[in-house]
């Protein structure tokens, strides 16, 4: 899984690059359906005497998690825009939001306004097919749906996180990917939006909020995305963070996750970097675990760029290995259910569990022949198929799973 950080709570997953742009969303399974699907949803800034940078432009970036917990501590260094940023992510551990906190500092001698771009490409349930993107301005929110699948996206600029005379700027919506759009983020870099408020099919949005930025002072932005069945439903999960409660959910959160990750009082007696390796790997299995019983392999879509498949699947023997691990800790909150999850997969007239499901319950790809004469045959082949030039057999899996 080669995503730089991963946030979830078992029911949504978030994964982020090195520039901090998020790249996959999981909802409402840890491992389906992912709704960017490796495509980009942005952040930039702009700075009245400095012009318009993204976050994945030229910033010098230091990118790690708060310590023992499933929340980002970050910081970016812009020269250009004489701006410094401090980030803070977080997937709230009992309800379906990403929560975002950025820290500007000014790095100047000047007071100067700054405005902050947060761009959204989704292709929702896996297929830009029929989405729509539109402006809610009953909750000053940027809205993408389709069916039963909402993400609604808000936020509060400046230092007073009660404050909703400080809600979204600019607004734009429409399409990218198809007729040579290339998408409505490029409206972002002049500073101003177009104001569309509605579009649908192939489309992404841009919303802007802007700030006042003391001389050599700071201001904070807070934003979120929450993920719900319906424009309803999404728009009372994101009530508290509206009327100023950002900053204890997201404590709440890195707090839920320090008291996750303490399950022994003996690591001290082990190496500083193998006691945090111990609790980091604890905390990503995590966001790899469905509330629902299963572990899945890795989520991220990487391997889509050349292969038309994936690892969000759960392997018995994978997740085997894992509840193994896990169970000799005492984190019966994954291993009892990815062990209900595995009764209720097992075939009532076989004796053993398929090669792979998805989070769902649902049998998953697979490459395993279902006759021994056909594995006998494939193997035998595999050992004498002609080799190509590079020595490798042309007829071999890239894939090193069984």
């Amino acid at each position: 899984m080669p995503r730089d950080i991963a946030l979830g709570n078992g029911e949504m997953l978030v994964n982020l690059d090195r520039h901090l742009s998020i790249r996959d969303i999981y909802y409402p399974y840890v491992g389906w359906a992912n709704h960017v699907g490796g495509y980009r949803c942005r952040v930039g800034i702009w700075v009245i005497d400095g012009g318009f940078s993204w976050l994945d432009d030229s910033w010098d970036w230091q990118i790690k998690y708060e310590e023992n917990s499933l929340a980002t501590n970050c910081t970016a260094r812009h020269h250009g825009l004489g701006v410094r940023l401090k980030v803070a992510h977080a997937v709230l551990h009992d309800r379906n939001i990403l929560c975002q906190r950025f820290v500007i500092e000014n790095m100047r001698e000047n007071a100067r306004e700054v405005r902050m771009f947060f761009a959204h490409d989704f292709r929702i349930d896996e297929t830009d097919i029929g989405d729509t993107a539109f402006y809610y301005p009953f909750e000053t929110a940027m809205v993408h749906y389709k069916r039963n699948r909402y993400f609604l996206f808000s936020g509060i600029a400046g230092d007073d996180p009660h404050s909703l005379h400080n809600s979204i700027w600019q607004y734009a919506c429409g399409e990218k990917g198809f007729r040579g759009a290339e998408g409505t983020w490029r409206d972002a870099e002049d500073g101003l939006l177009s104001m569309n408020a509605i579009a649908q099919g192939s489309v992404d949005s841009v919303v802007s909020f802007t700030m006042n930025l003391p001389a050599k002072g700071t201001t904070t932005m807070r934003a979120w995305l929450a993920a719900s069945d319906s424009l309803e439903s999404a728009v009372e999960l994101q009530a508290p963070l509206r009327t100023g409660d950002f900053e204890d959910l997201f404590e709440e959160t890195v707090d839920h996750w320090k008291k996750f990750a303490h399950r022994r009082n003996d690591l001290e007696v082990l190496p500083t970097r193998v006691q945090e390796l111990f609790t980091r790997s604890l905390l990503i299995i995590r966001t790899q675990s469905d509330k629902r019983g299963a572990i899945i392999a890795s989520n991220d879509s990487d391997i889509m760029e050349n292969s038309r498949a994936h690892y969000s699947y759960m392997w018995p023997r994978d997740g085997a290995l894992a509840s193994y691990a896990l169970d000799l800790l005492g984190v019966d909150e994954i291993t009892r259910p990815f062990f209900e999850f595995c009764a209720r997969s097992l075939p009532k007239d076989r004796a053993a569990l398929l090669h792979k499901y998805g989070p769902d319950g649902t049998v998953g790809a697979s490459w395993h022949p279902w006759s021994s004469r056909a594995a006998a045959v494939k193997f035998r082949f595999r050992k004498t198929a002609p080799r190509s030039s590079s020595g490798r057999s042309r007829s071999t899996s890239t894939s090193t799973r069984t």
